[in-house]
């Protein structure tokens, strides 16, 4: 059965990640960006990865800290 800690650091990356996604769909759309010529459209694209990159990794790190920590 899962701690706590670990049940919880898996929930914070889950939301992390939508939260993320949320926003940055929302400022896509906002923005027109859609509408926007590719030197623009590709740099923002490349922010959203490397900032869900910087979330995920975060996240994985602390449910691994959660799993040390159950042992």
């Amino acid at each position: 059965m899962p701690s706590a800690a670990l049940r919880s650091a898996v929930m914070r990356l889950v939301v992390s990640v939508v939260v993320l996604d949320v926003v940055a769909i929302a400022v896509y759309y906002l923005a027109d960006l859609a509408l926007q010529p590719t030197s623009i459209r590709y740099p923002f694209f490349g922010a959203w990865m490397l900032l869900t990159l910087a979330v995920v990794l975060t996240g994985l790190h602390r449910i691994r800290v959660a799993r040390v920590r159950r042992r």
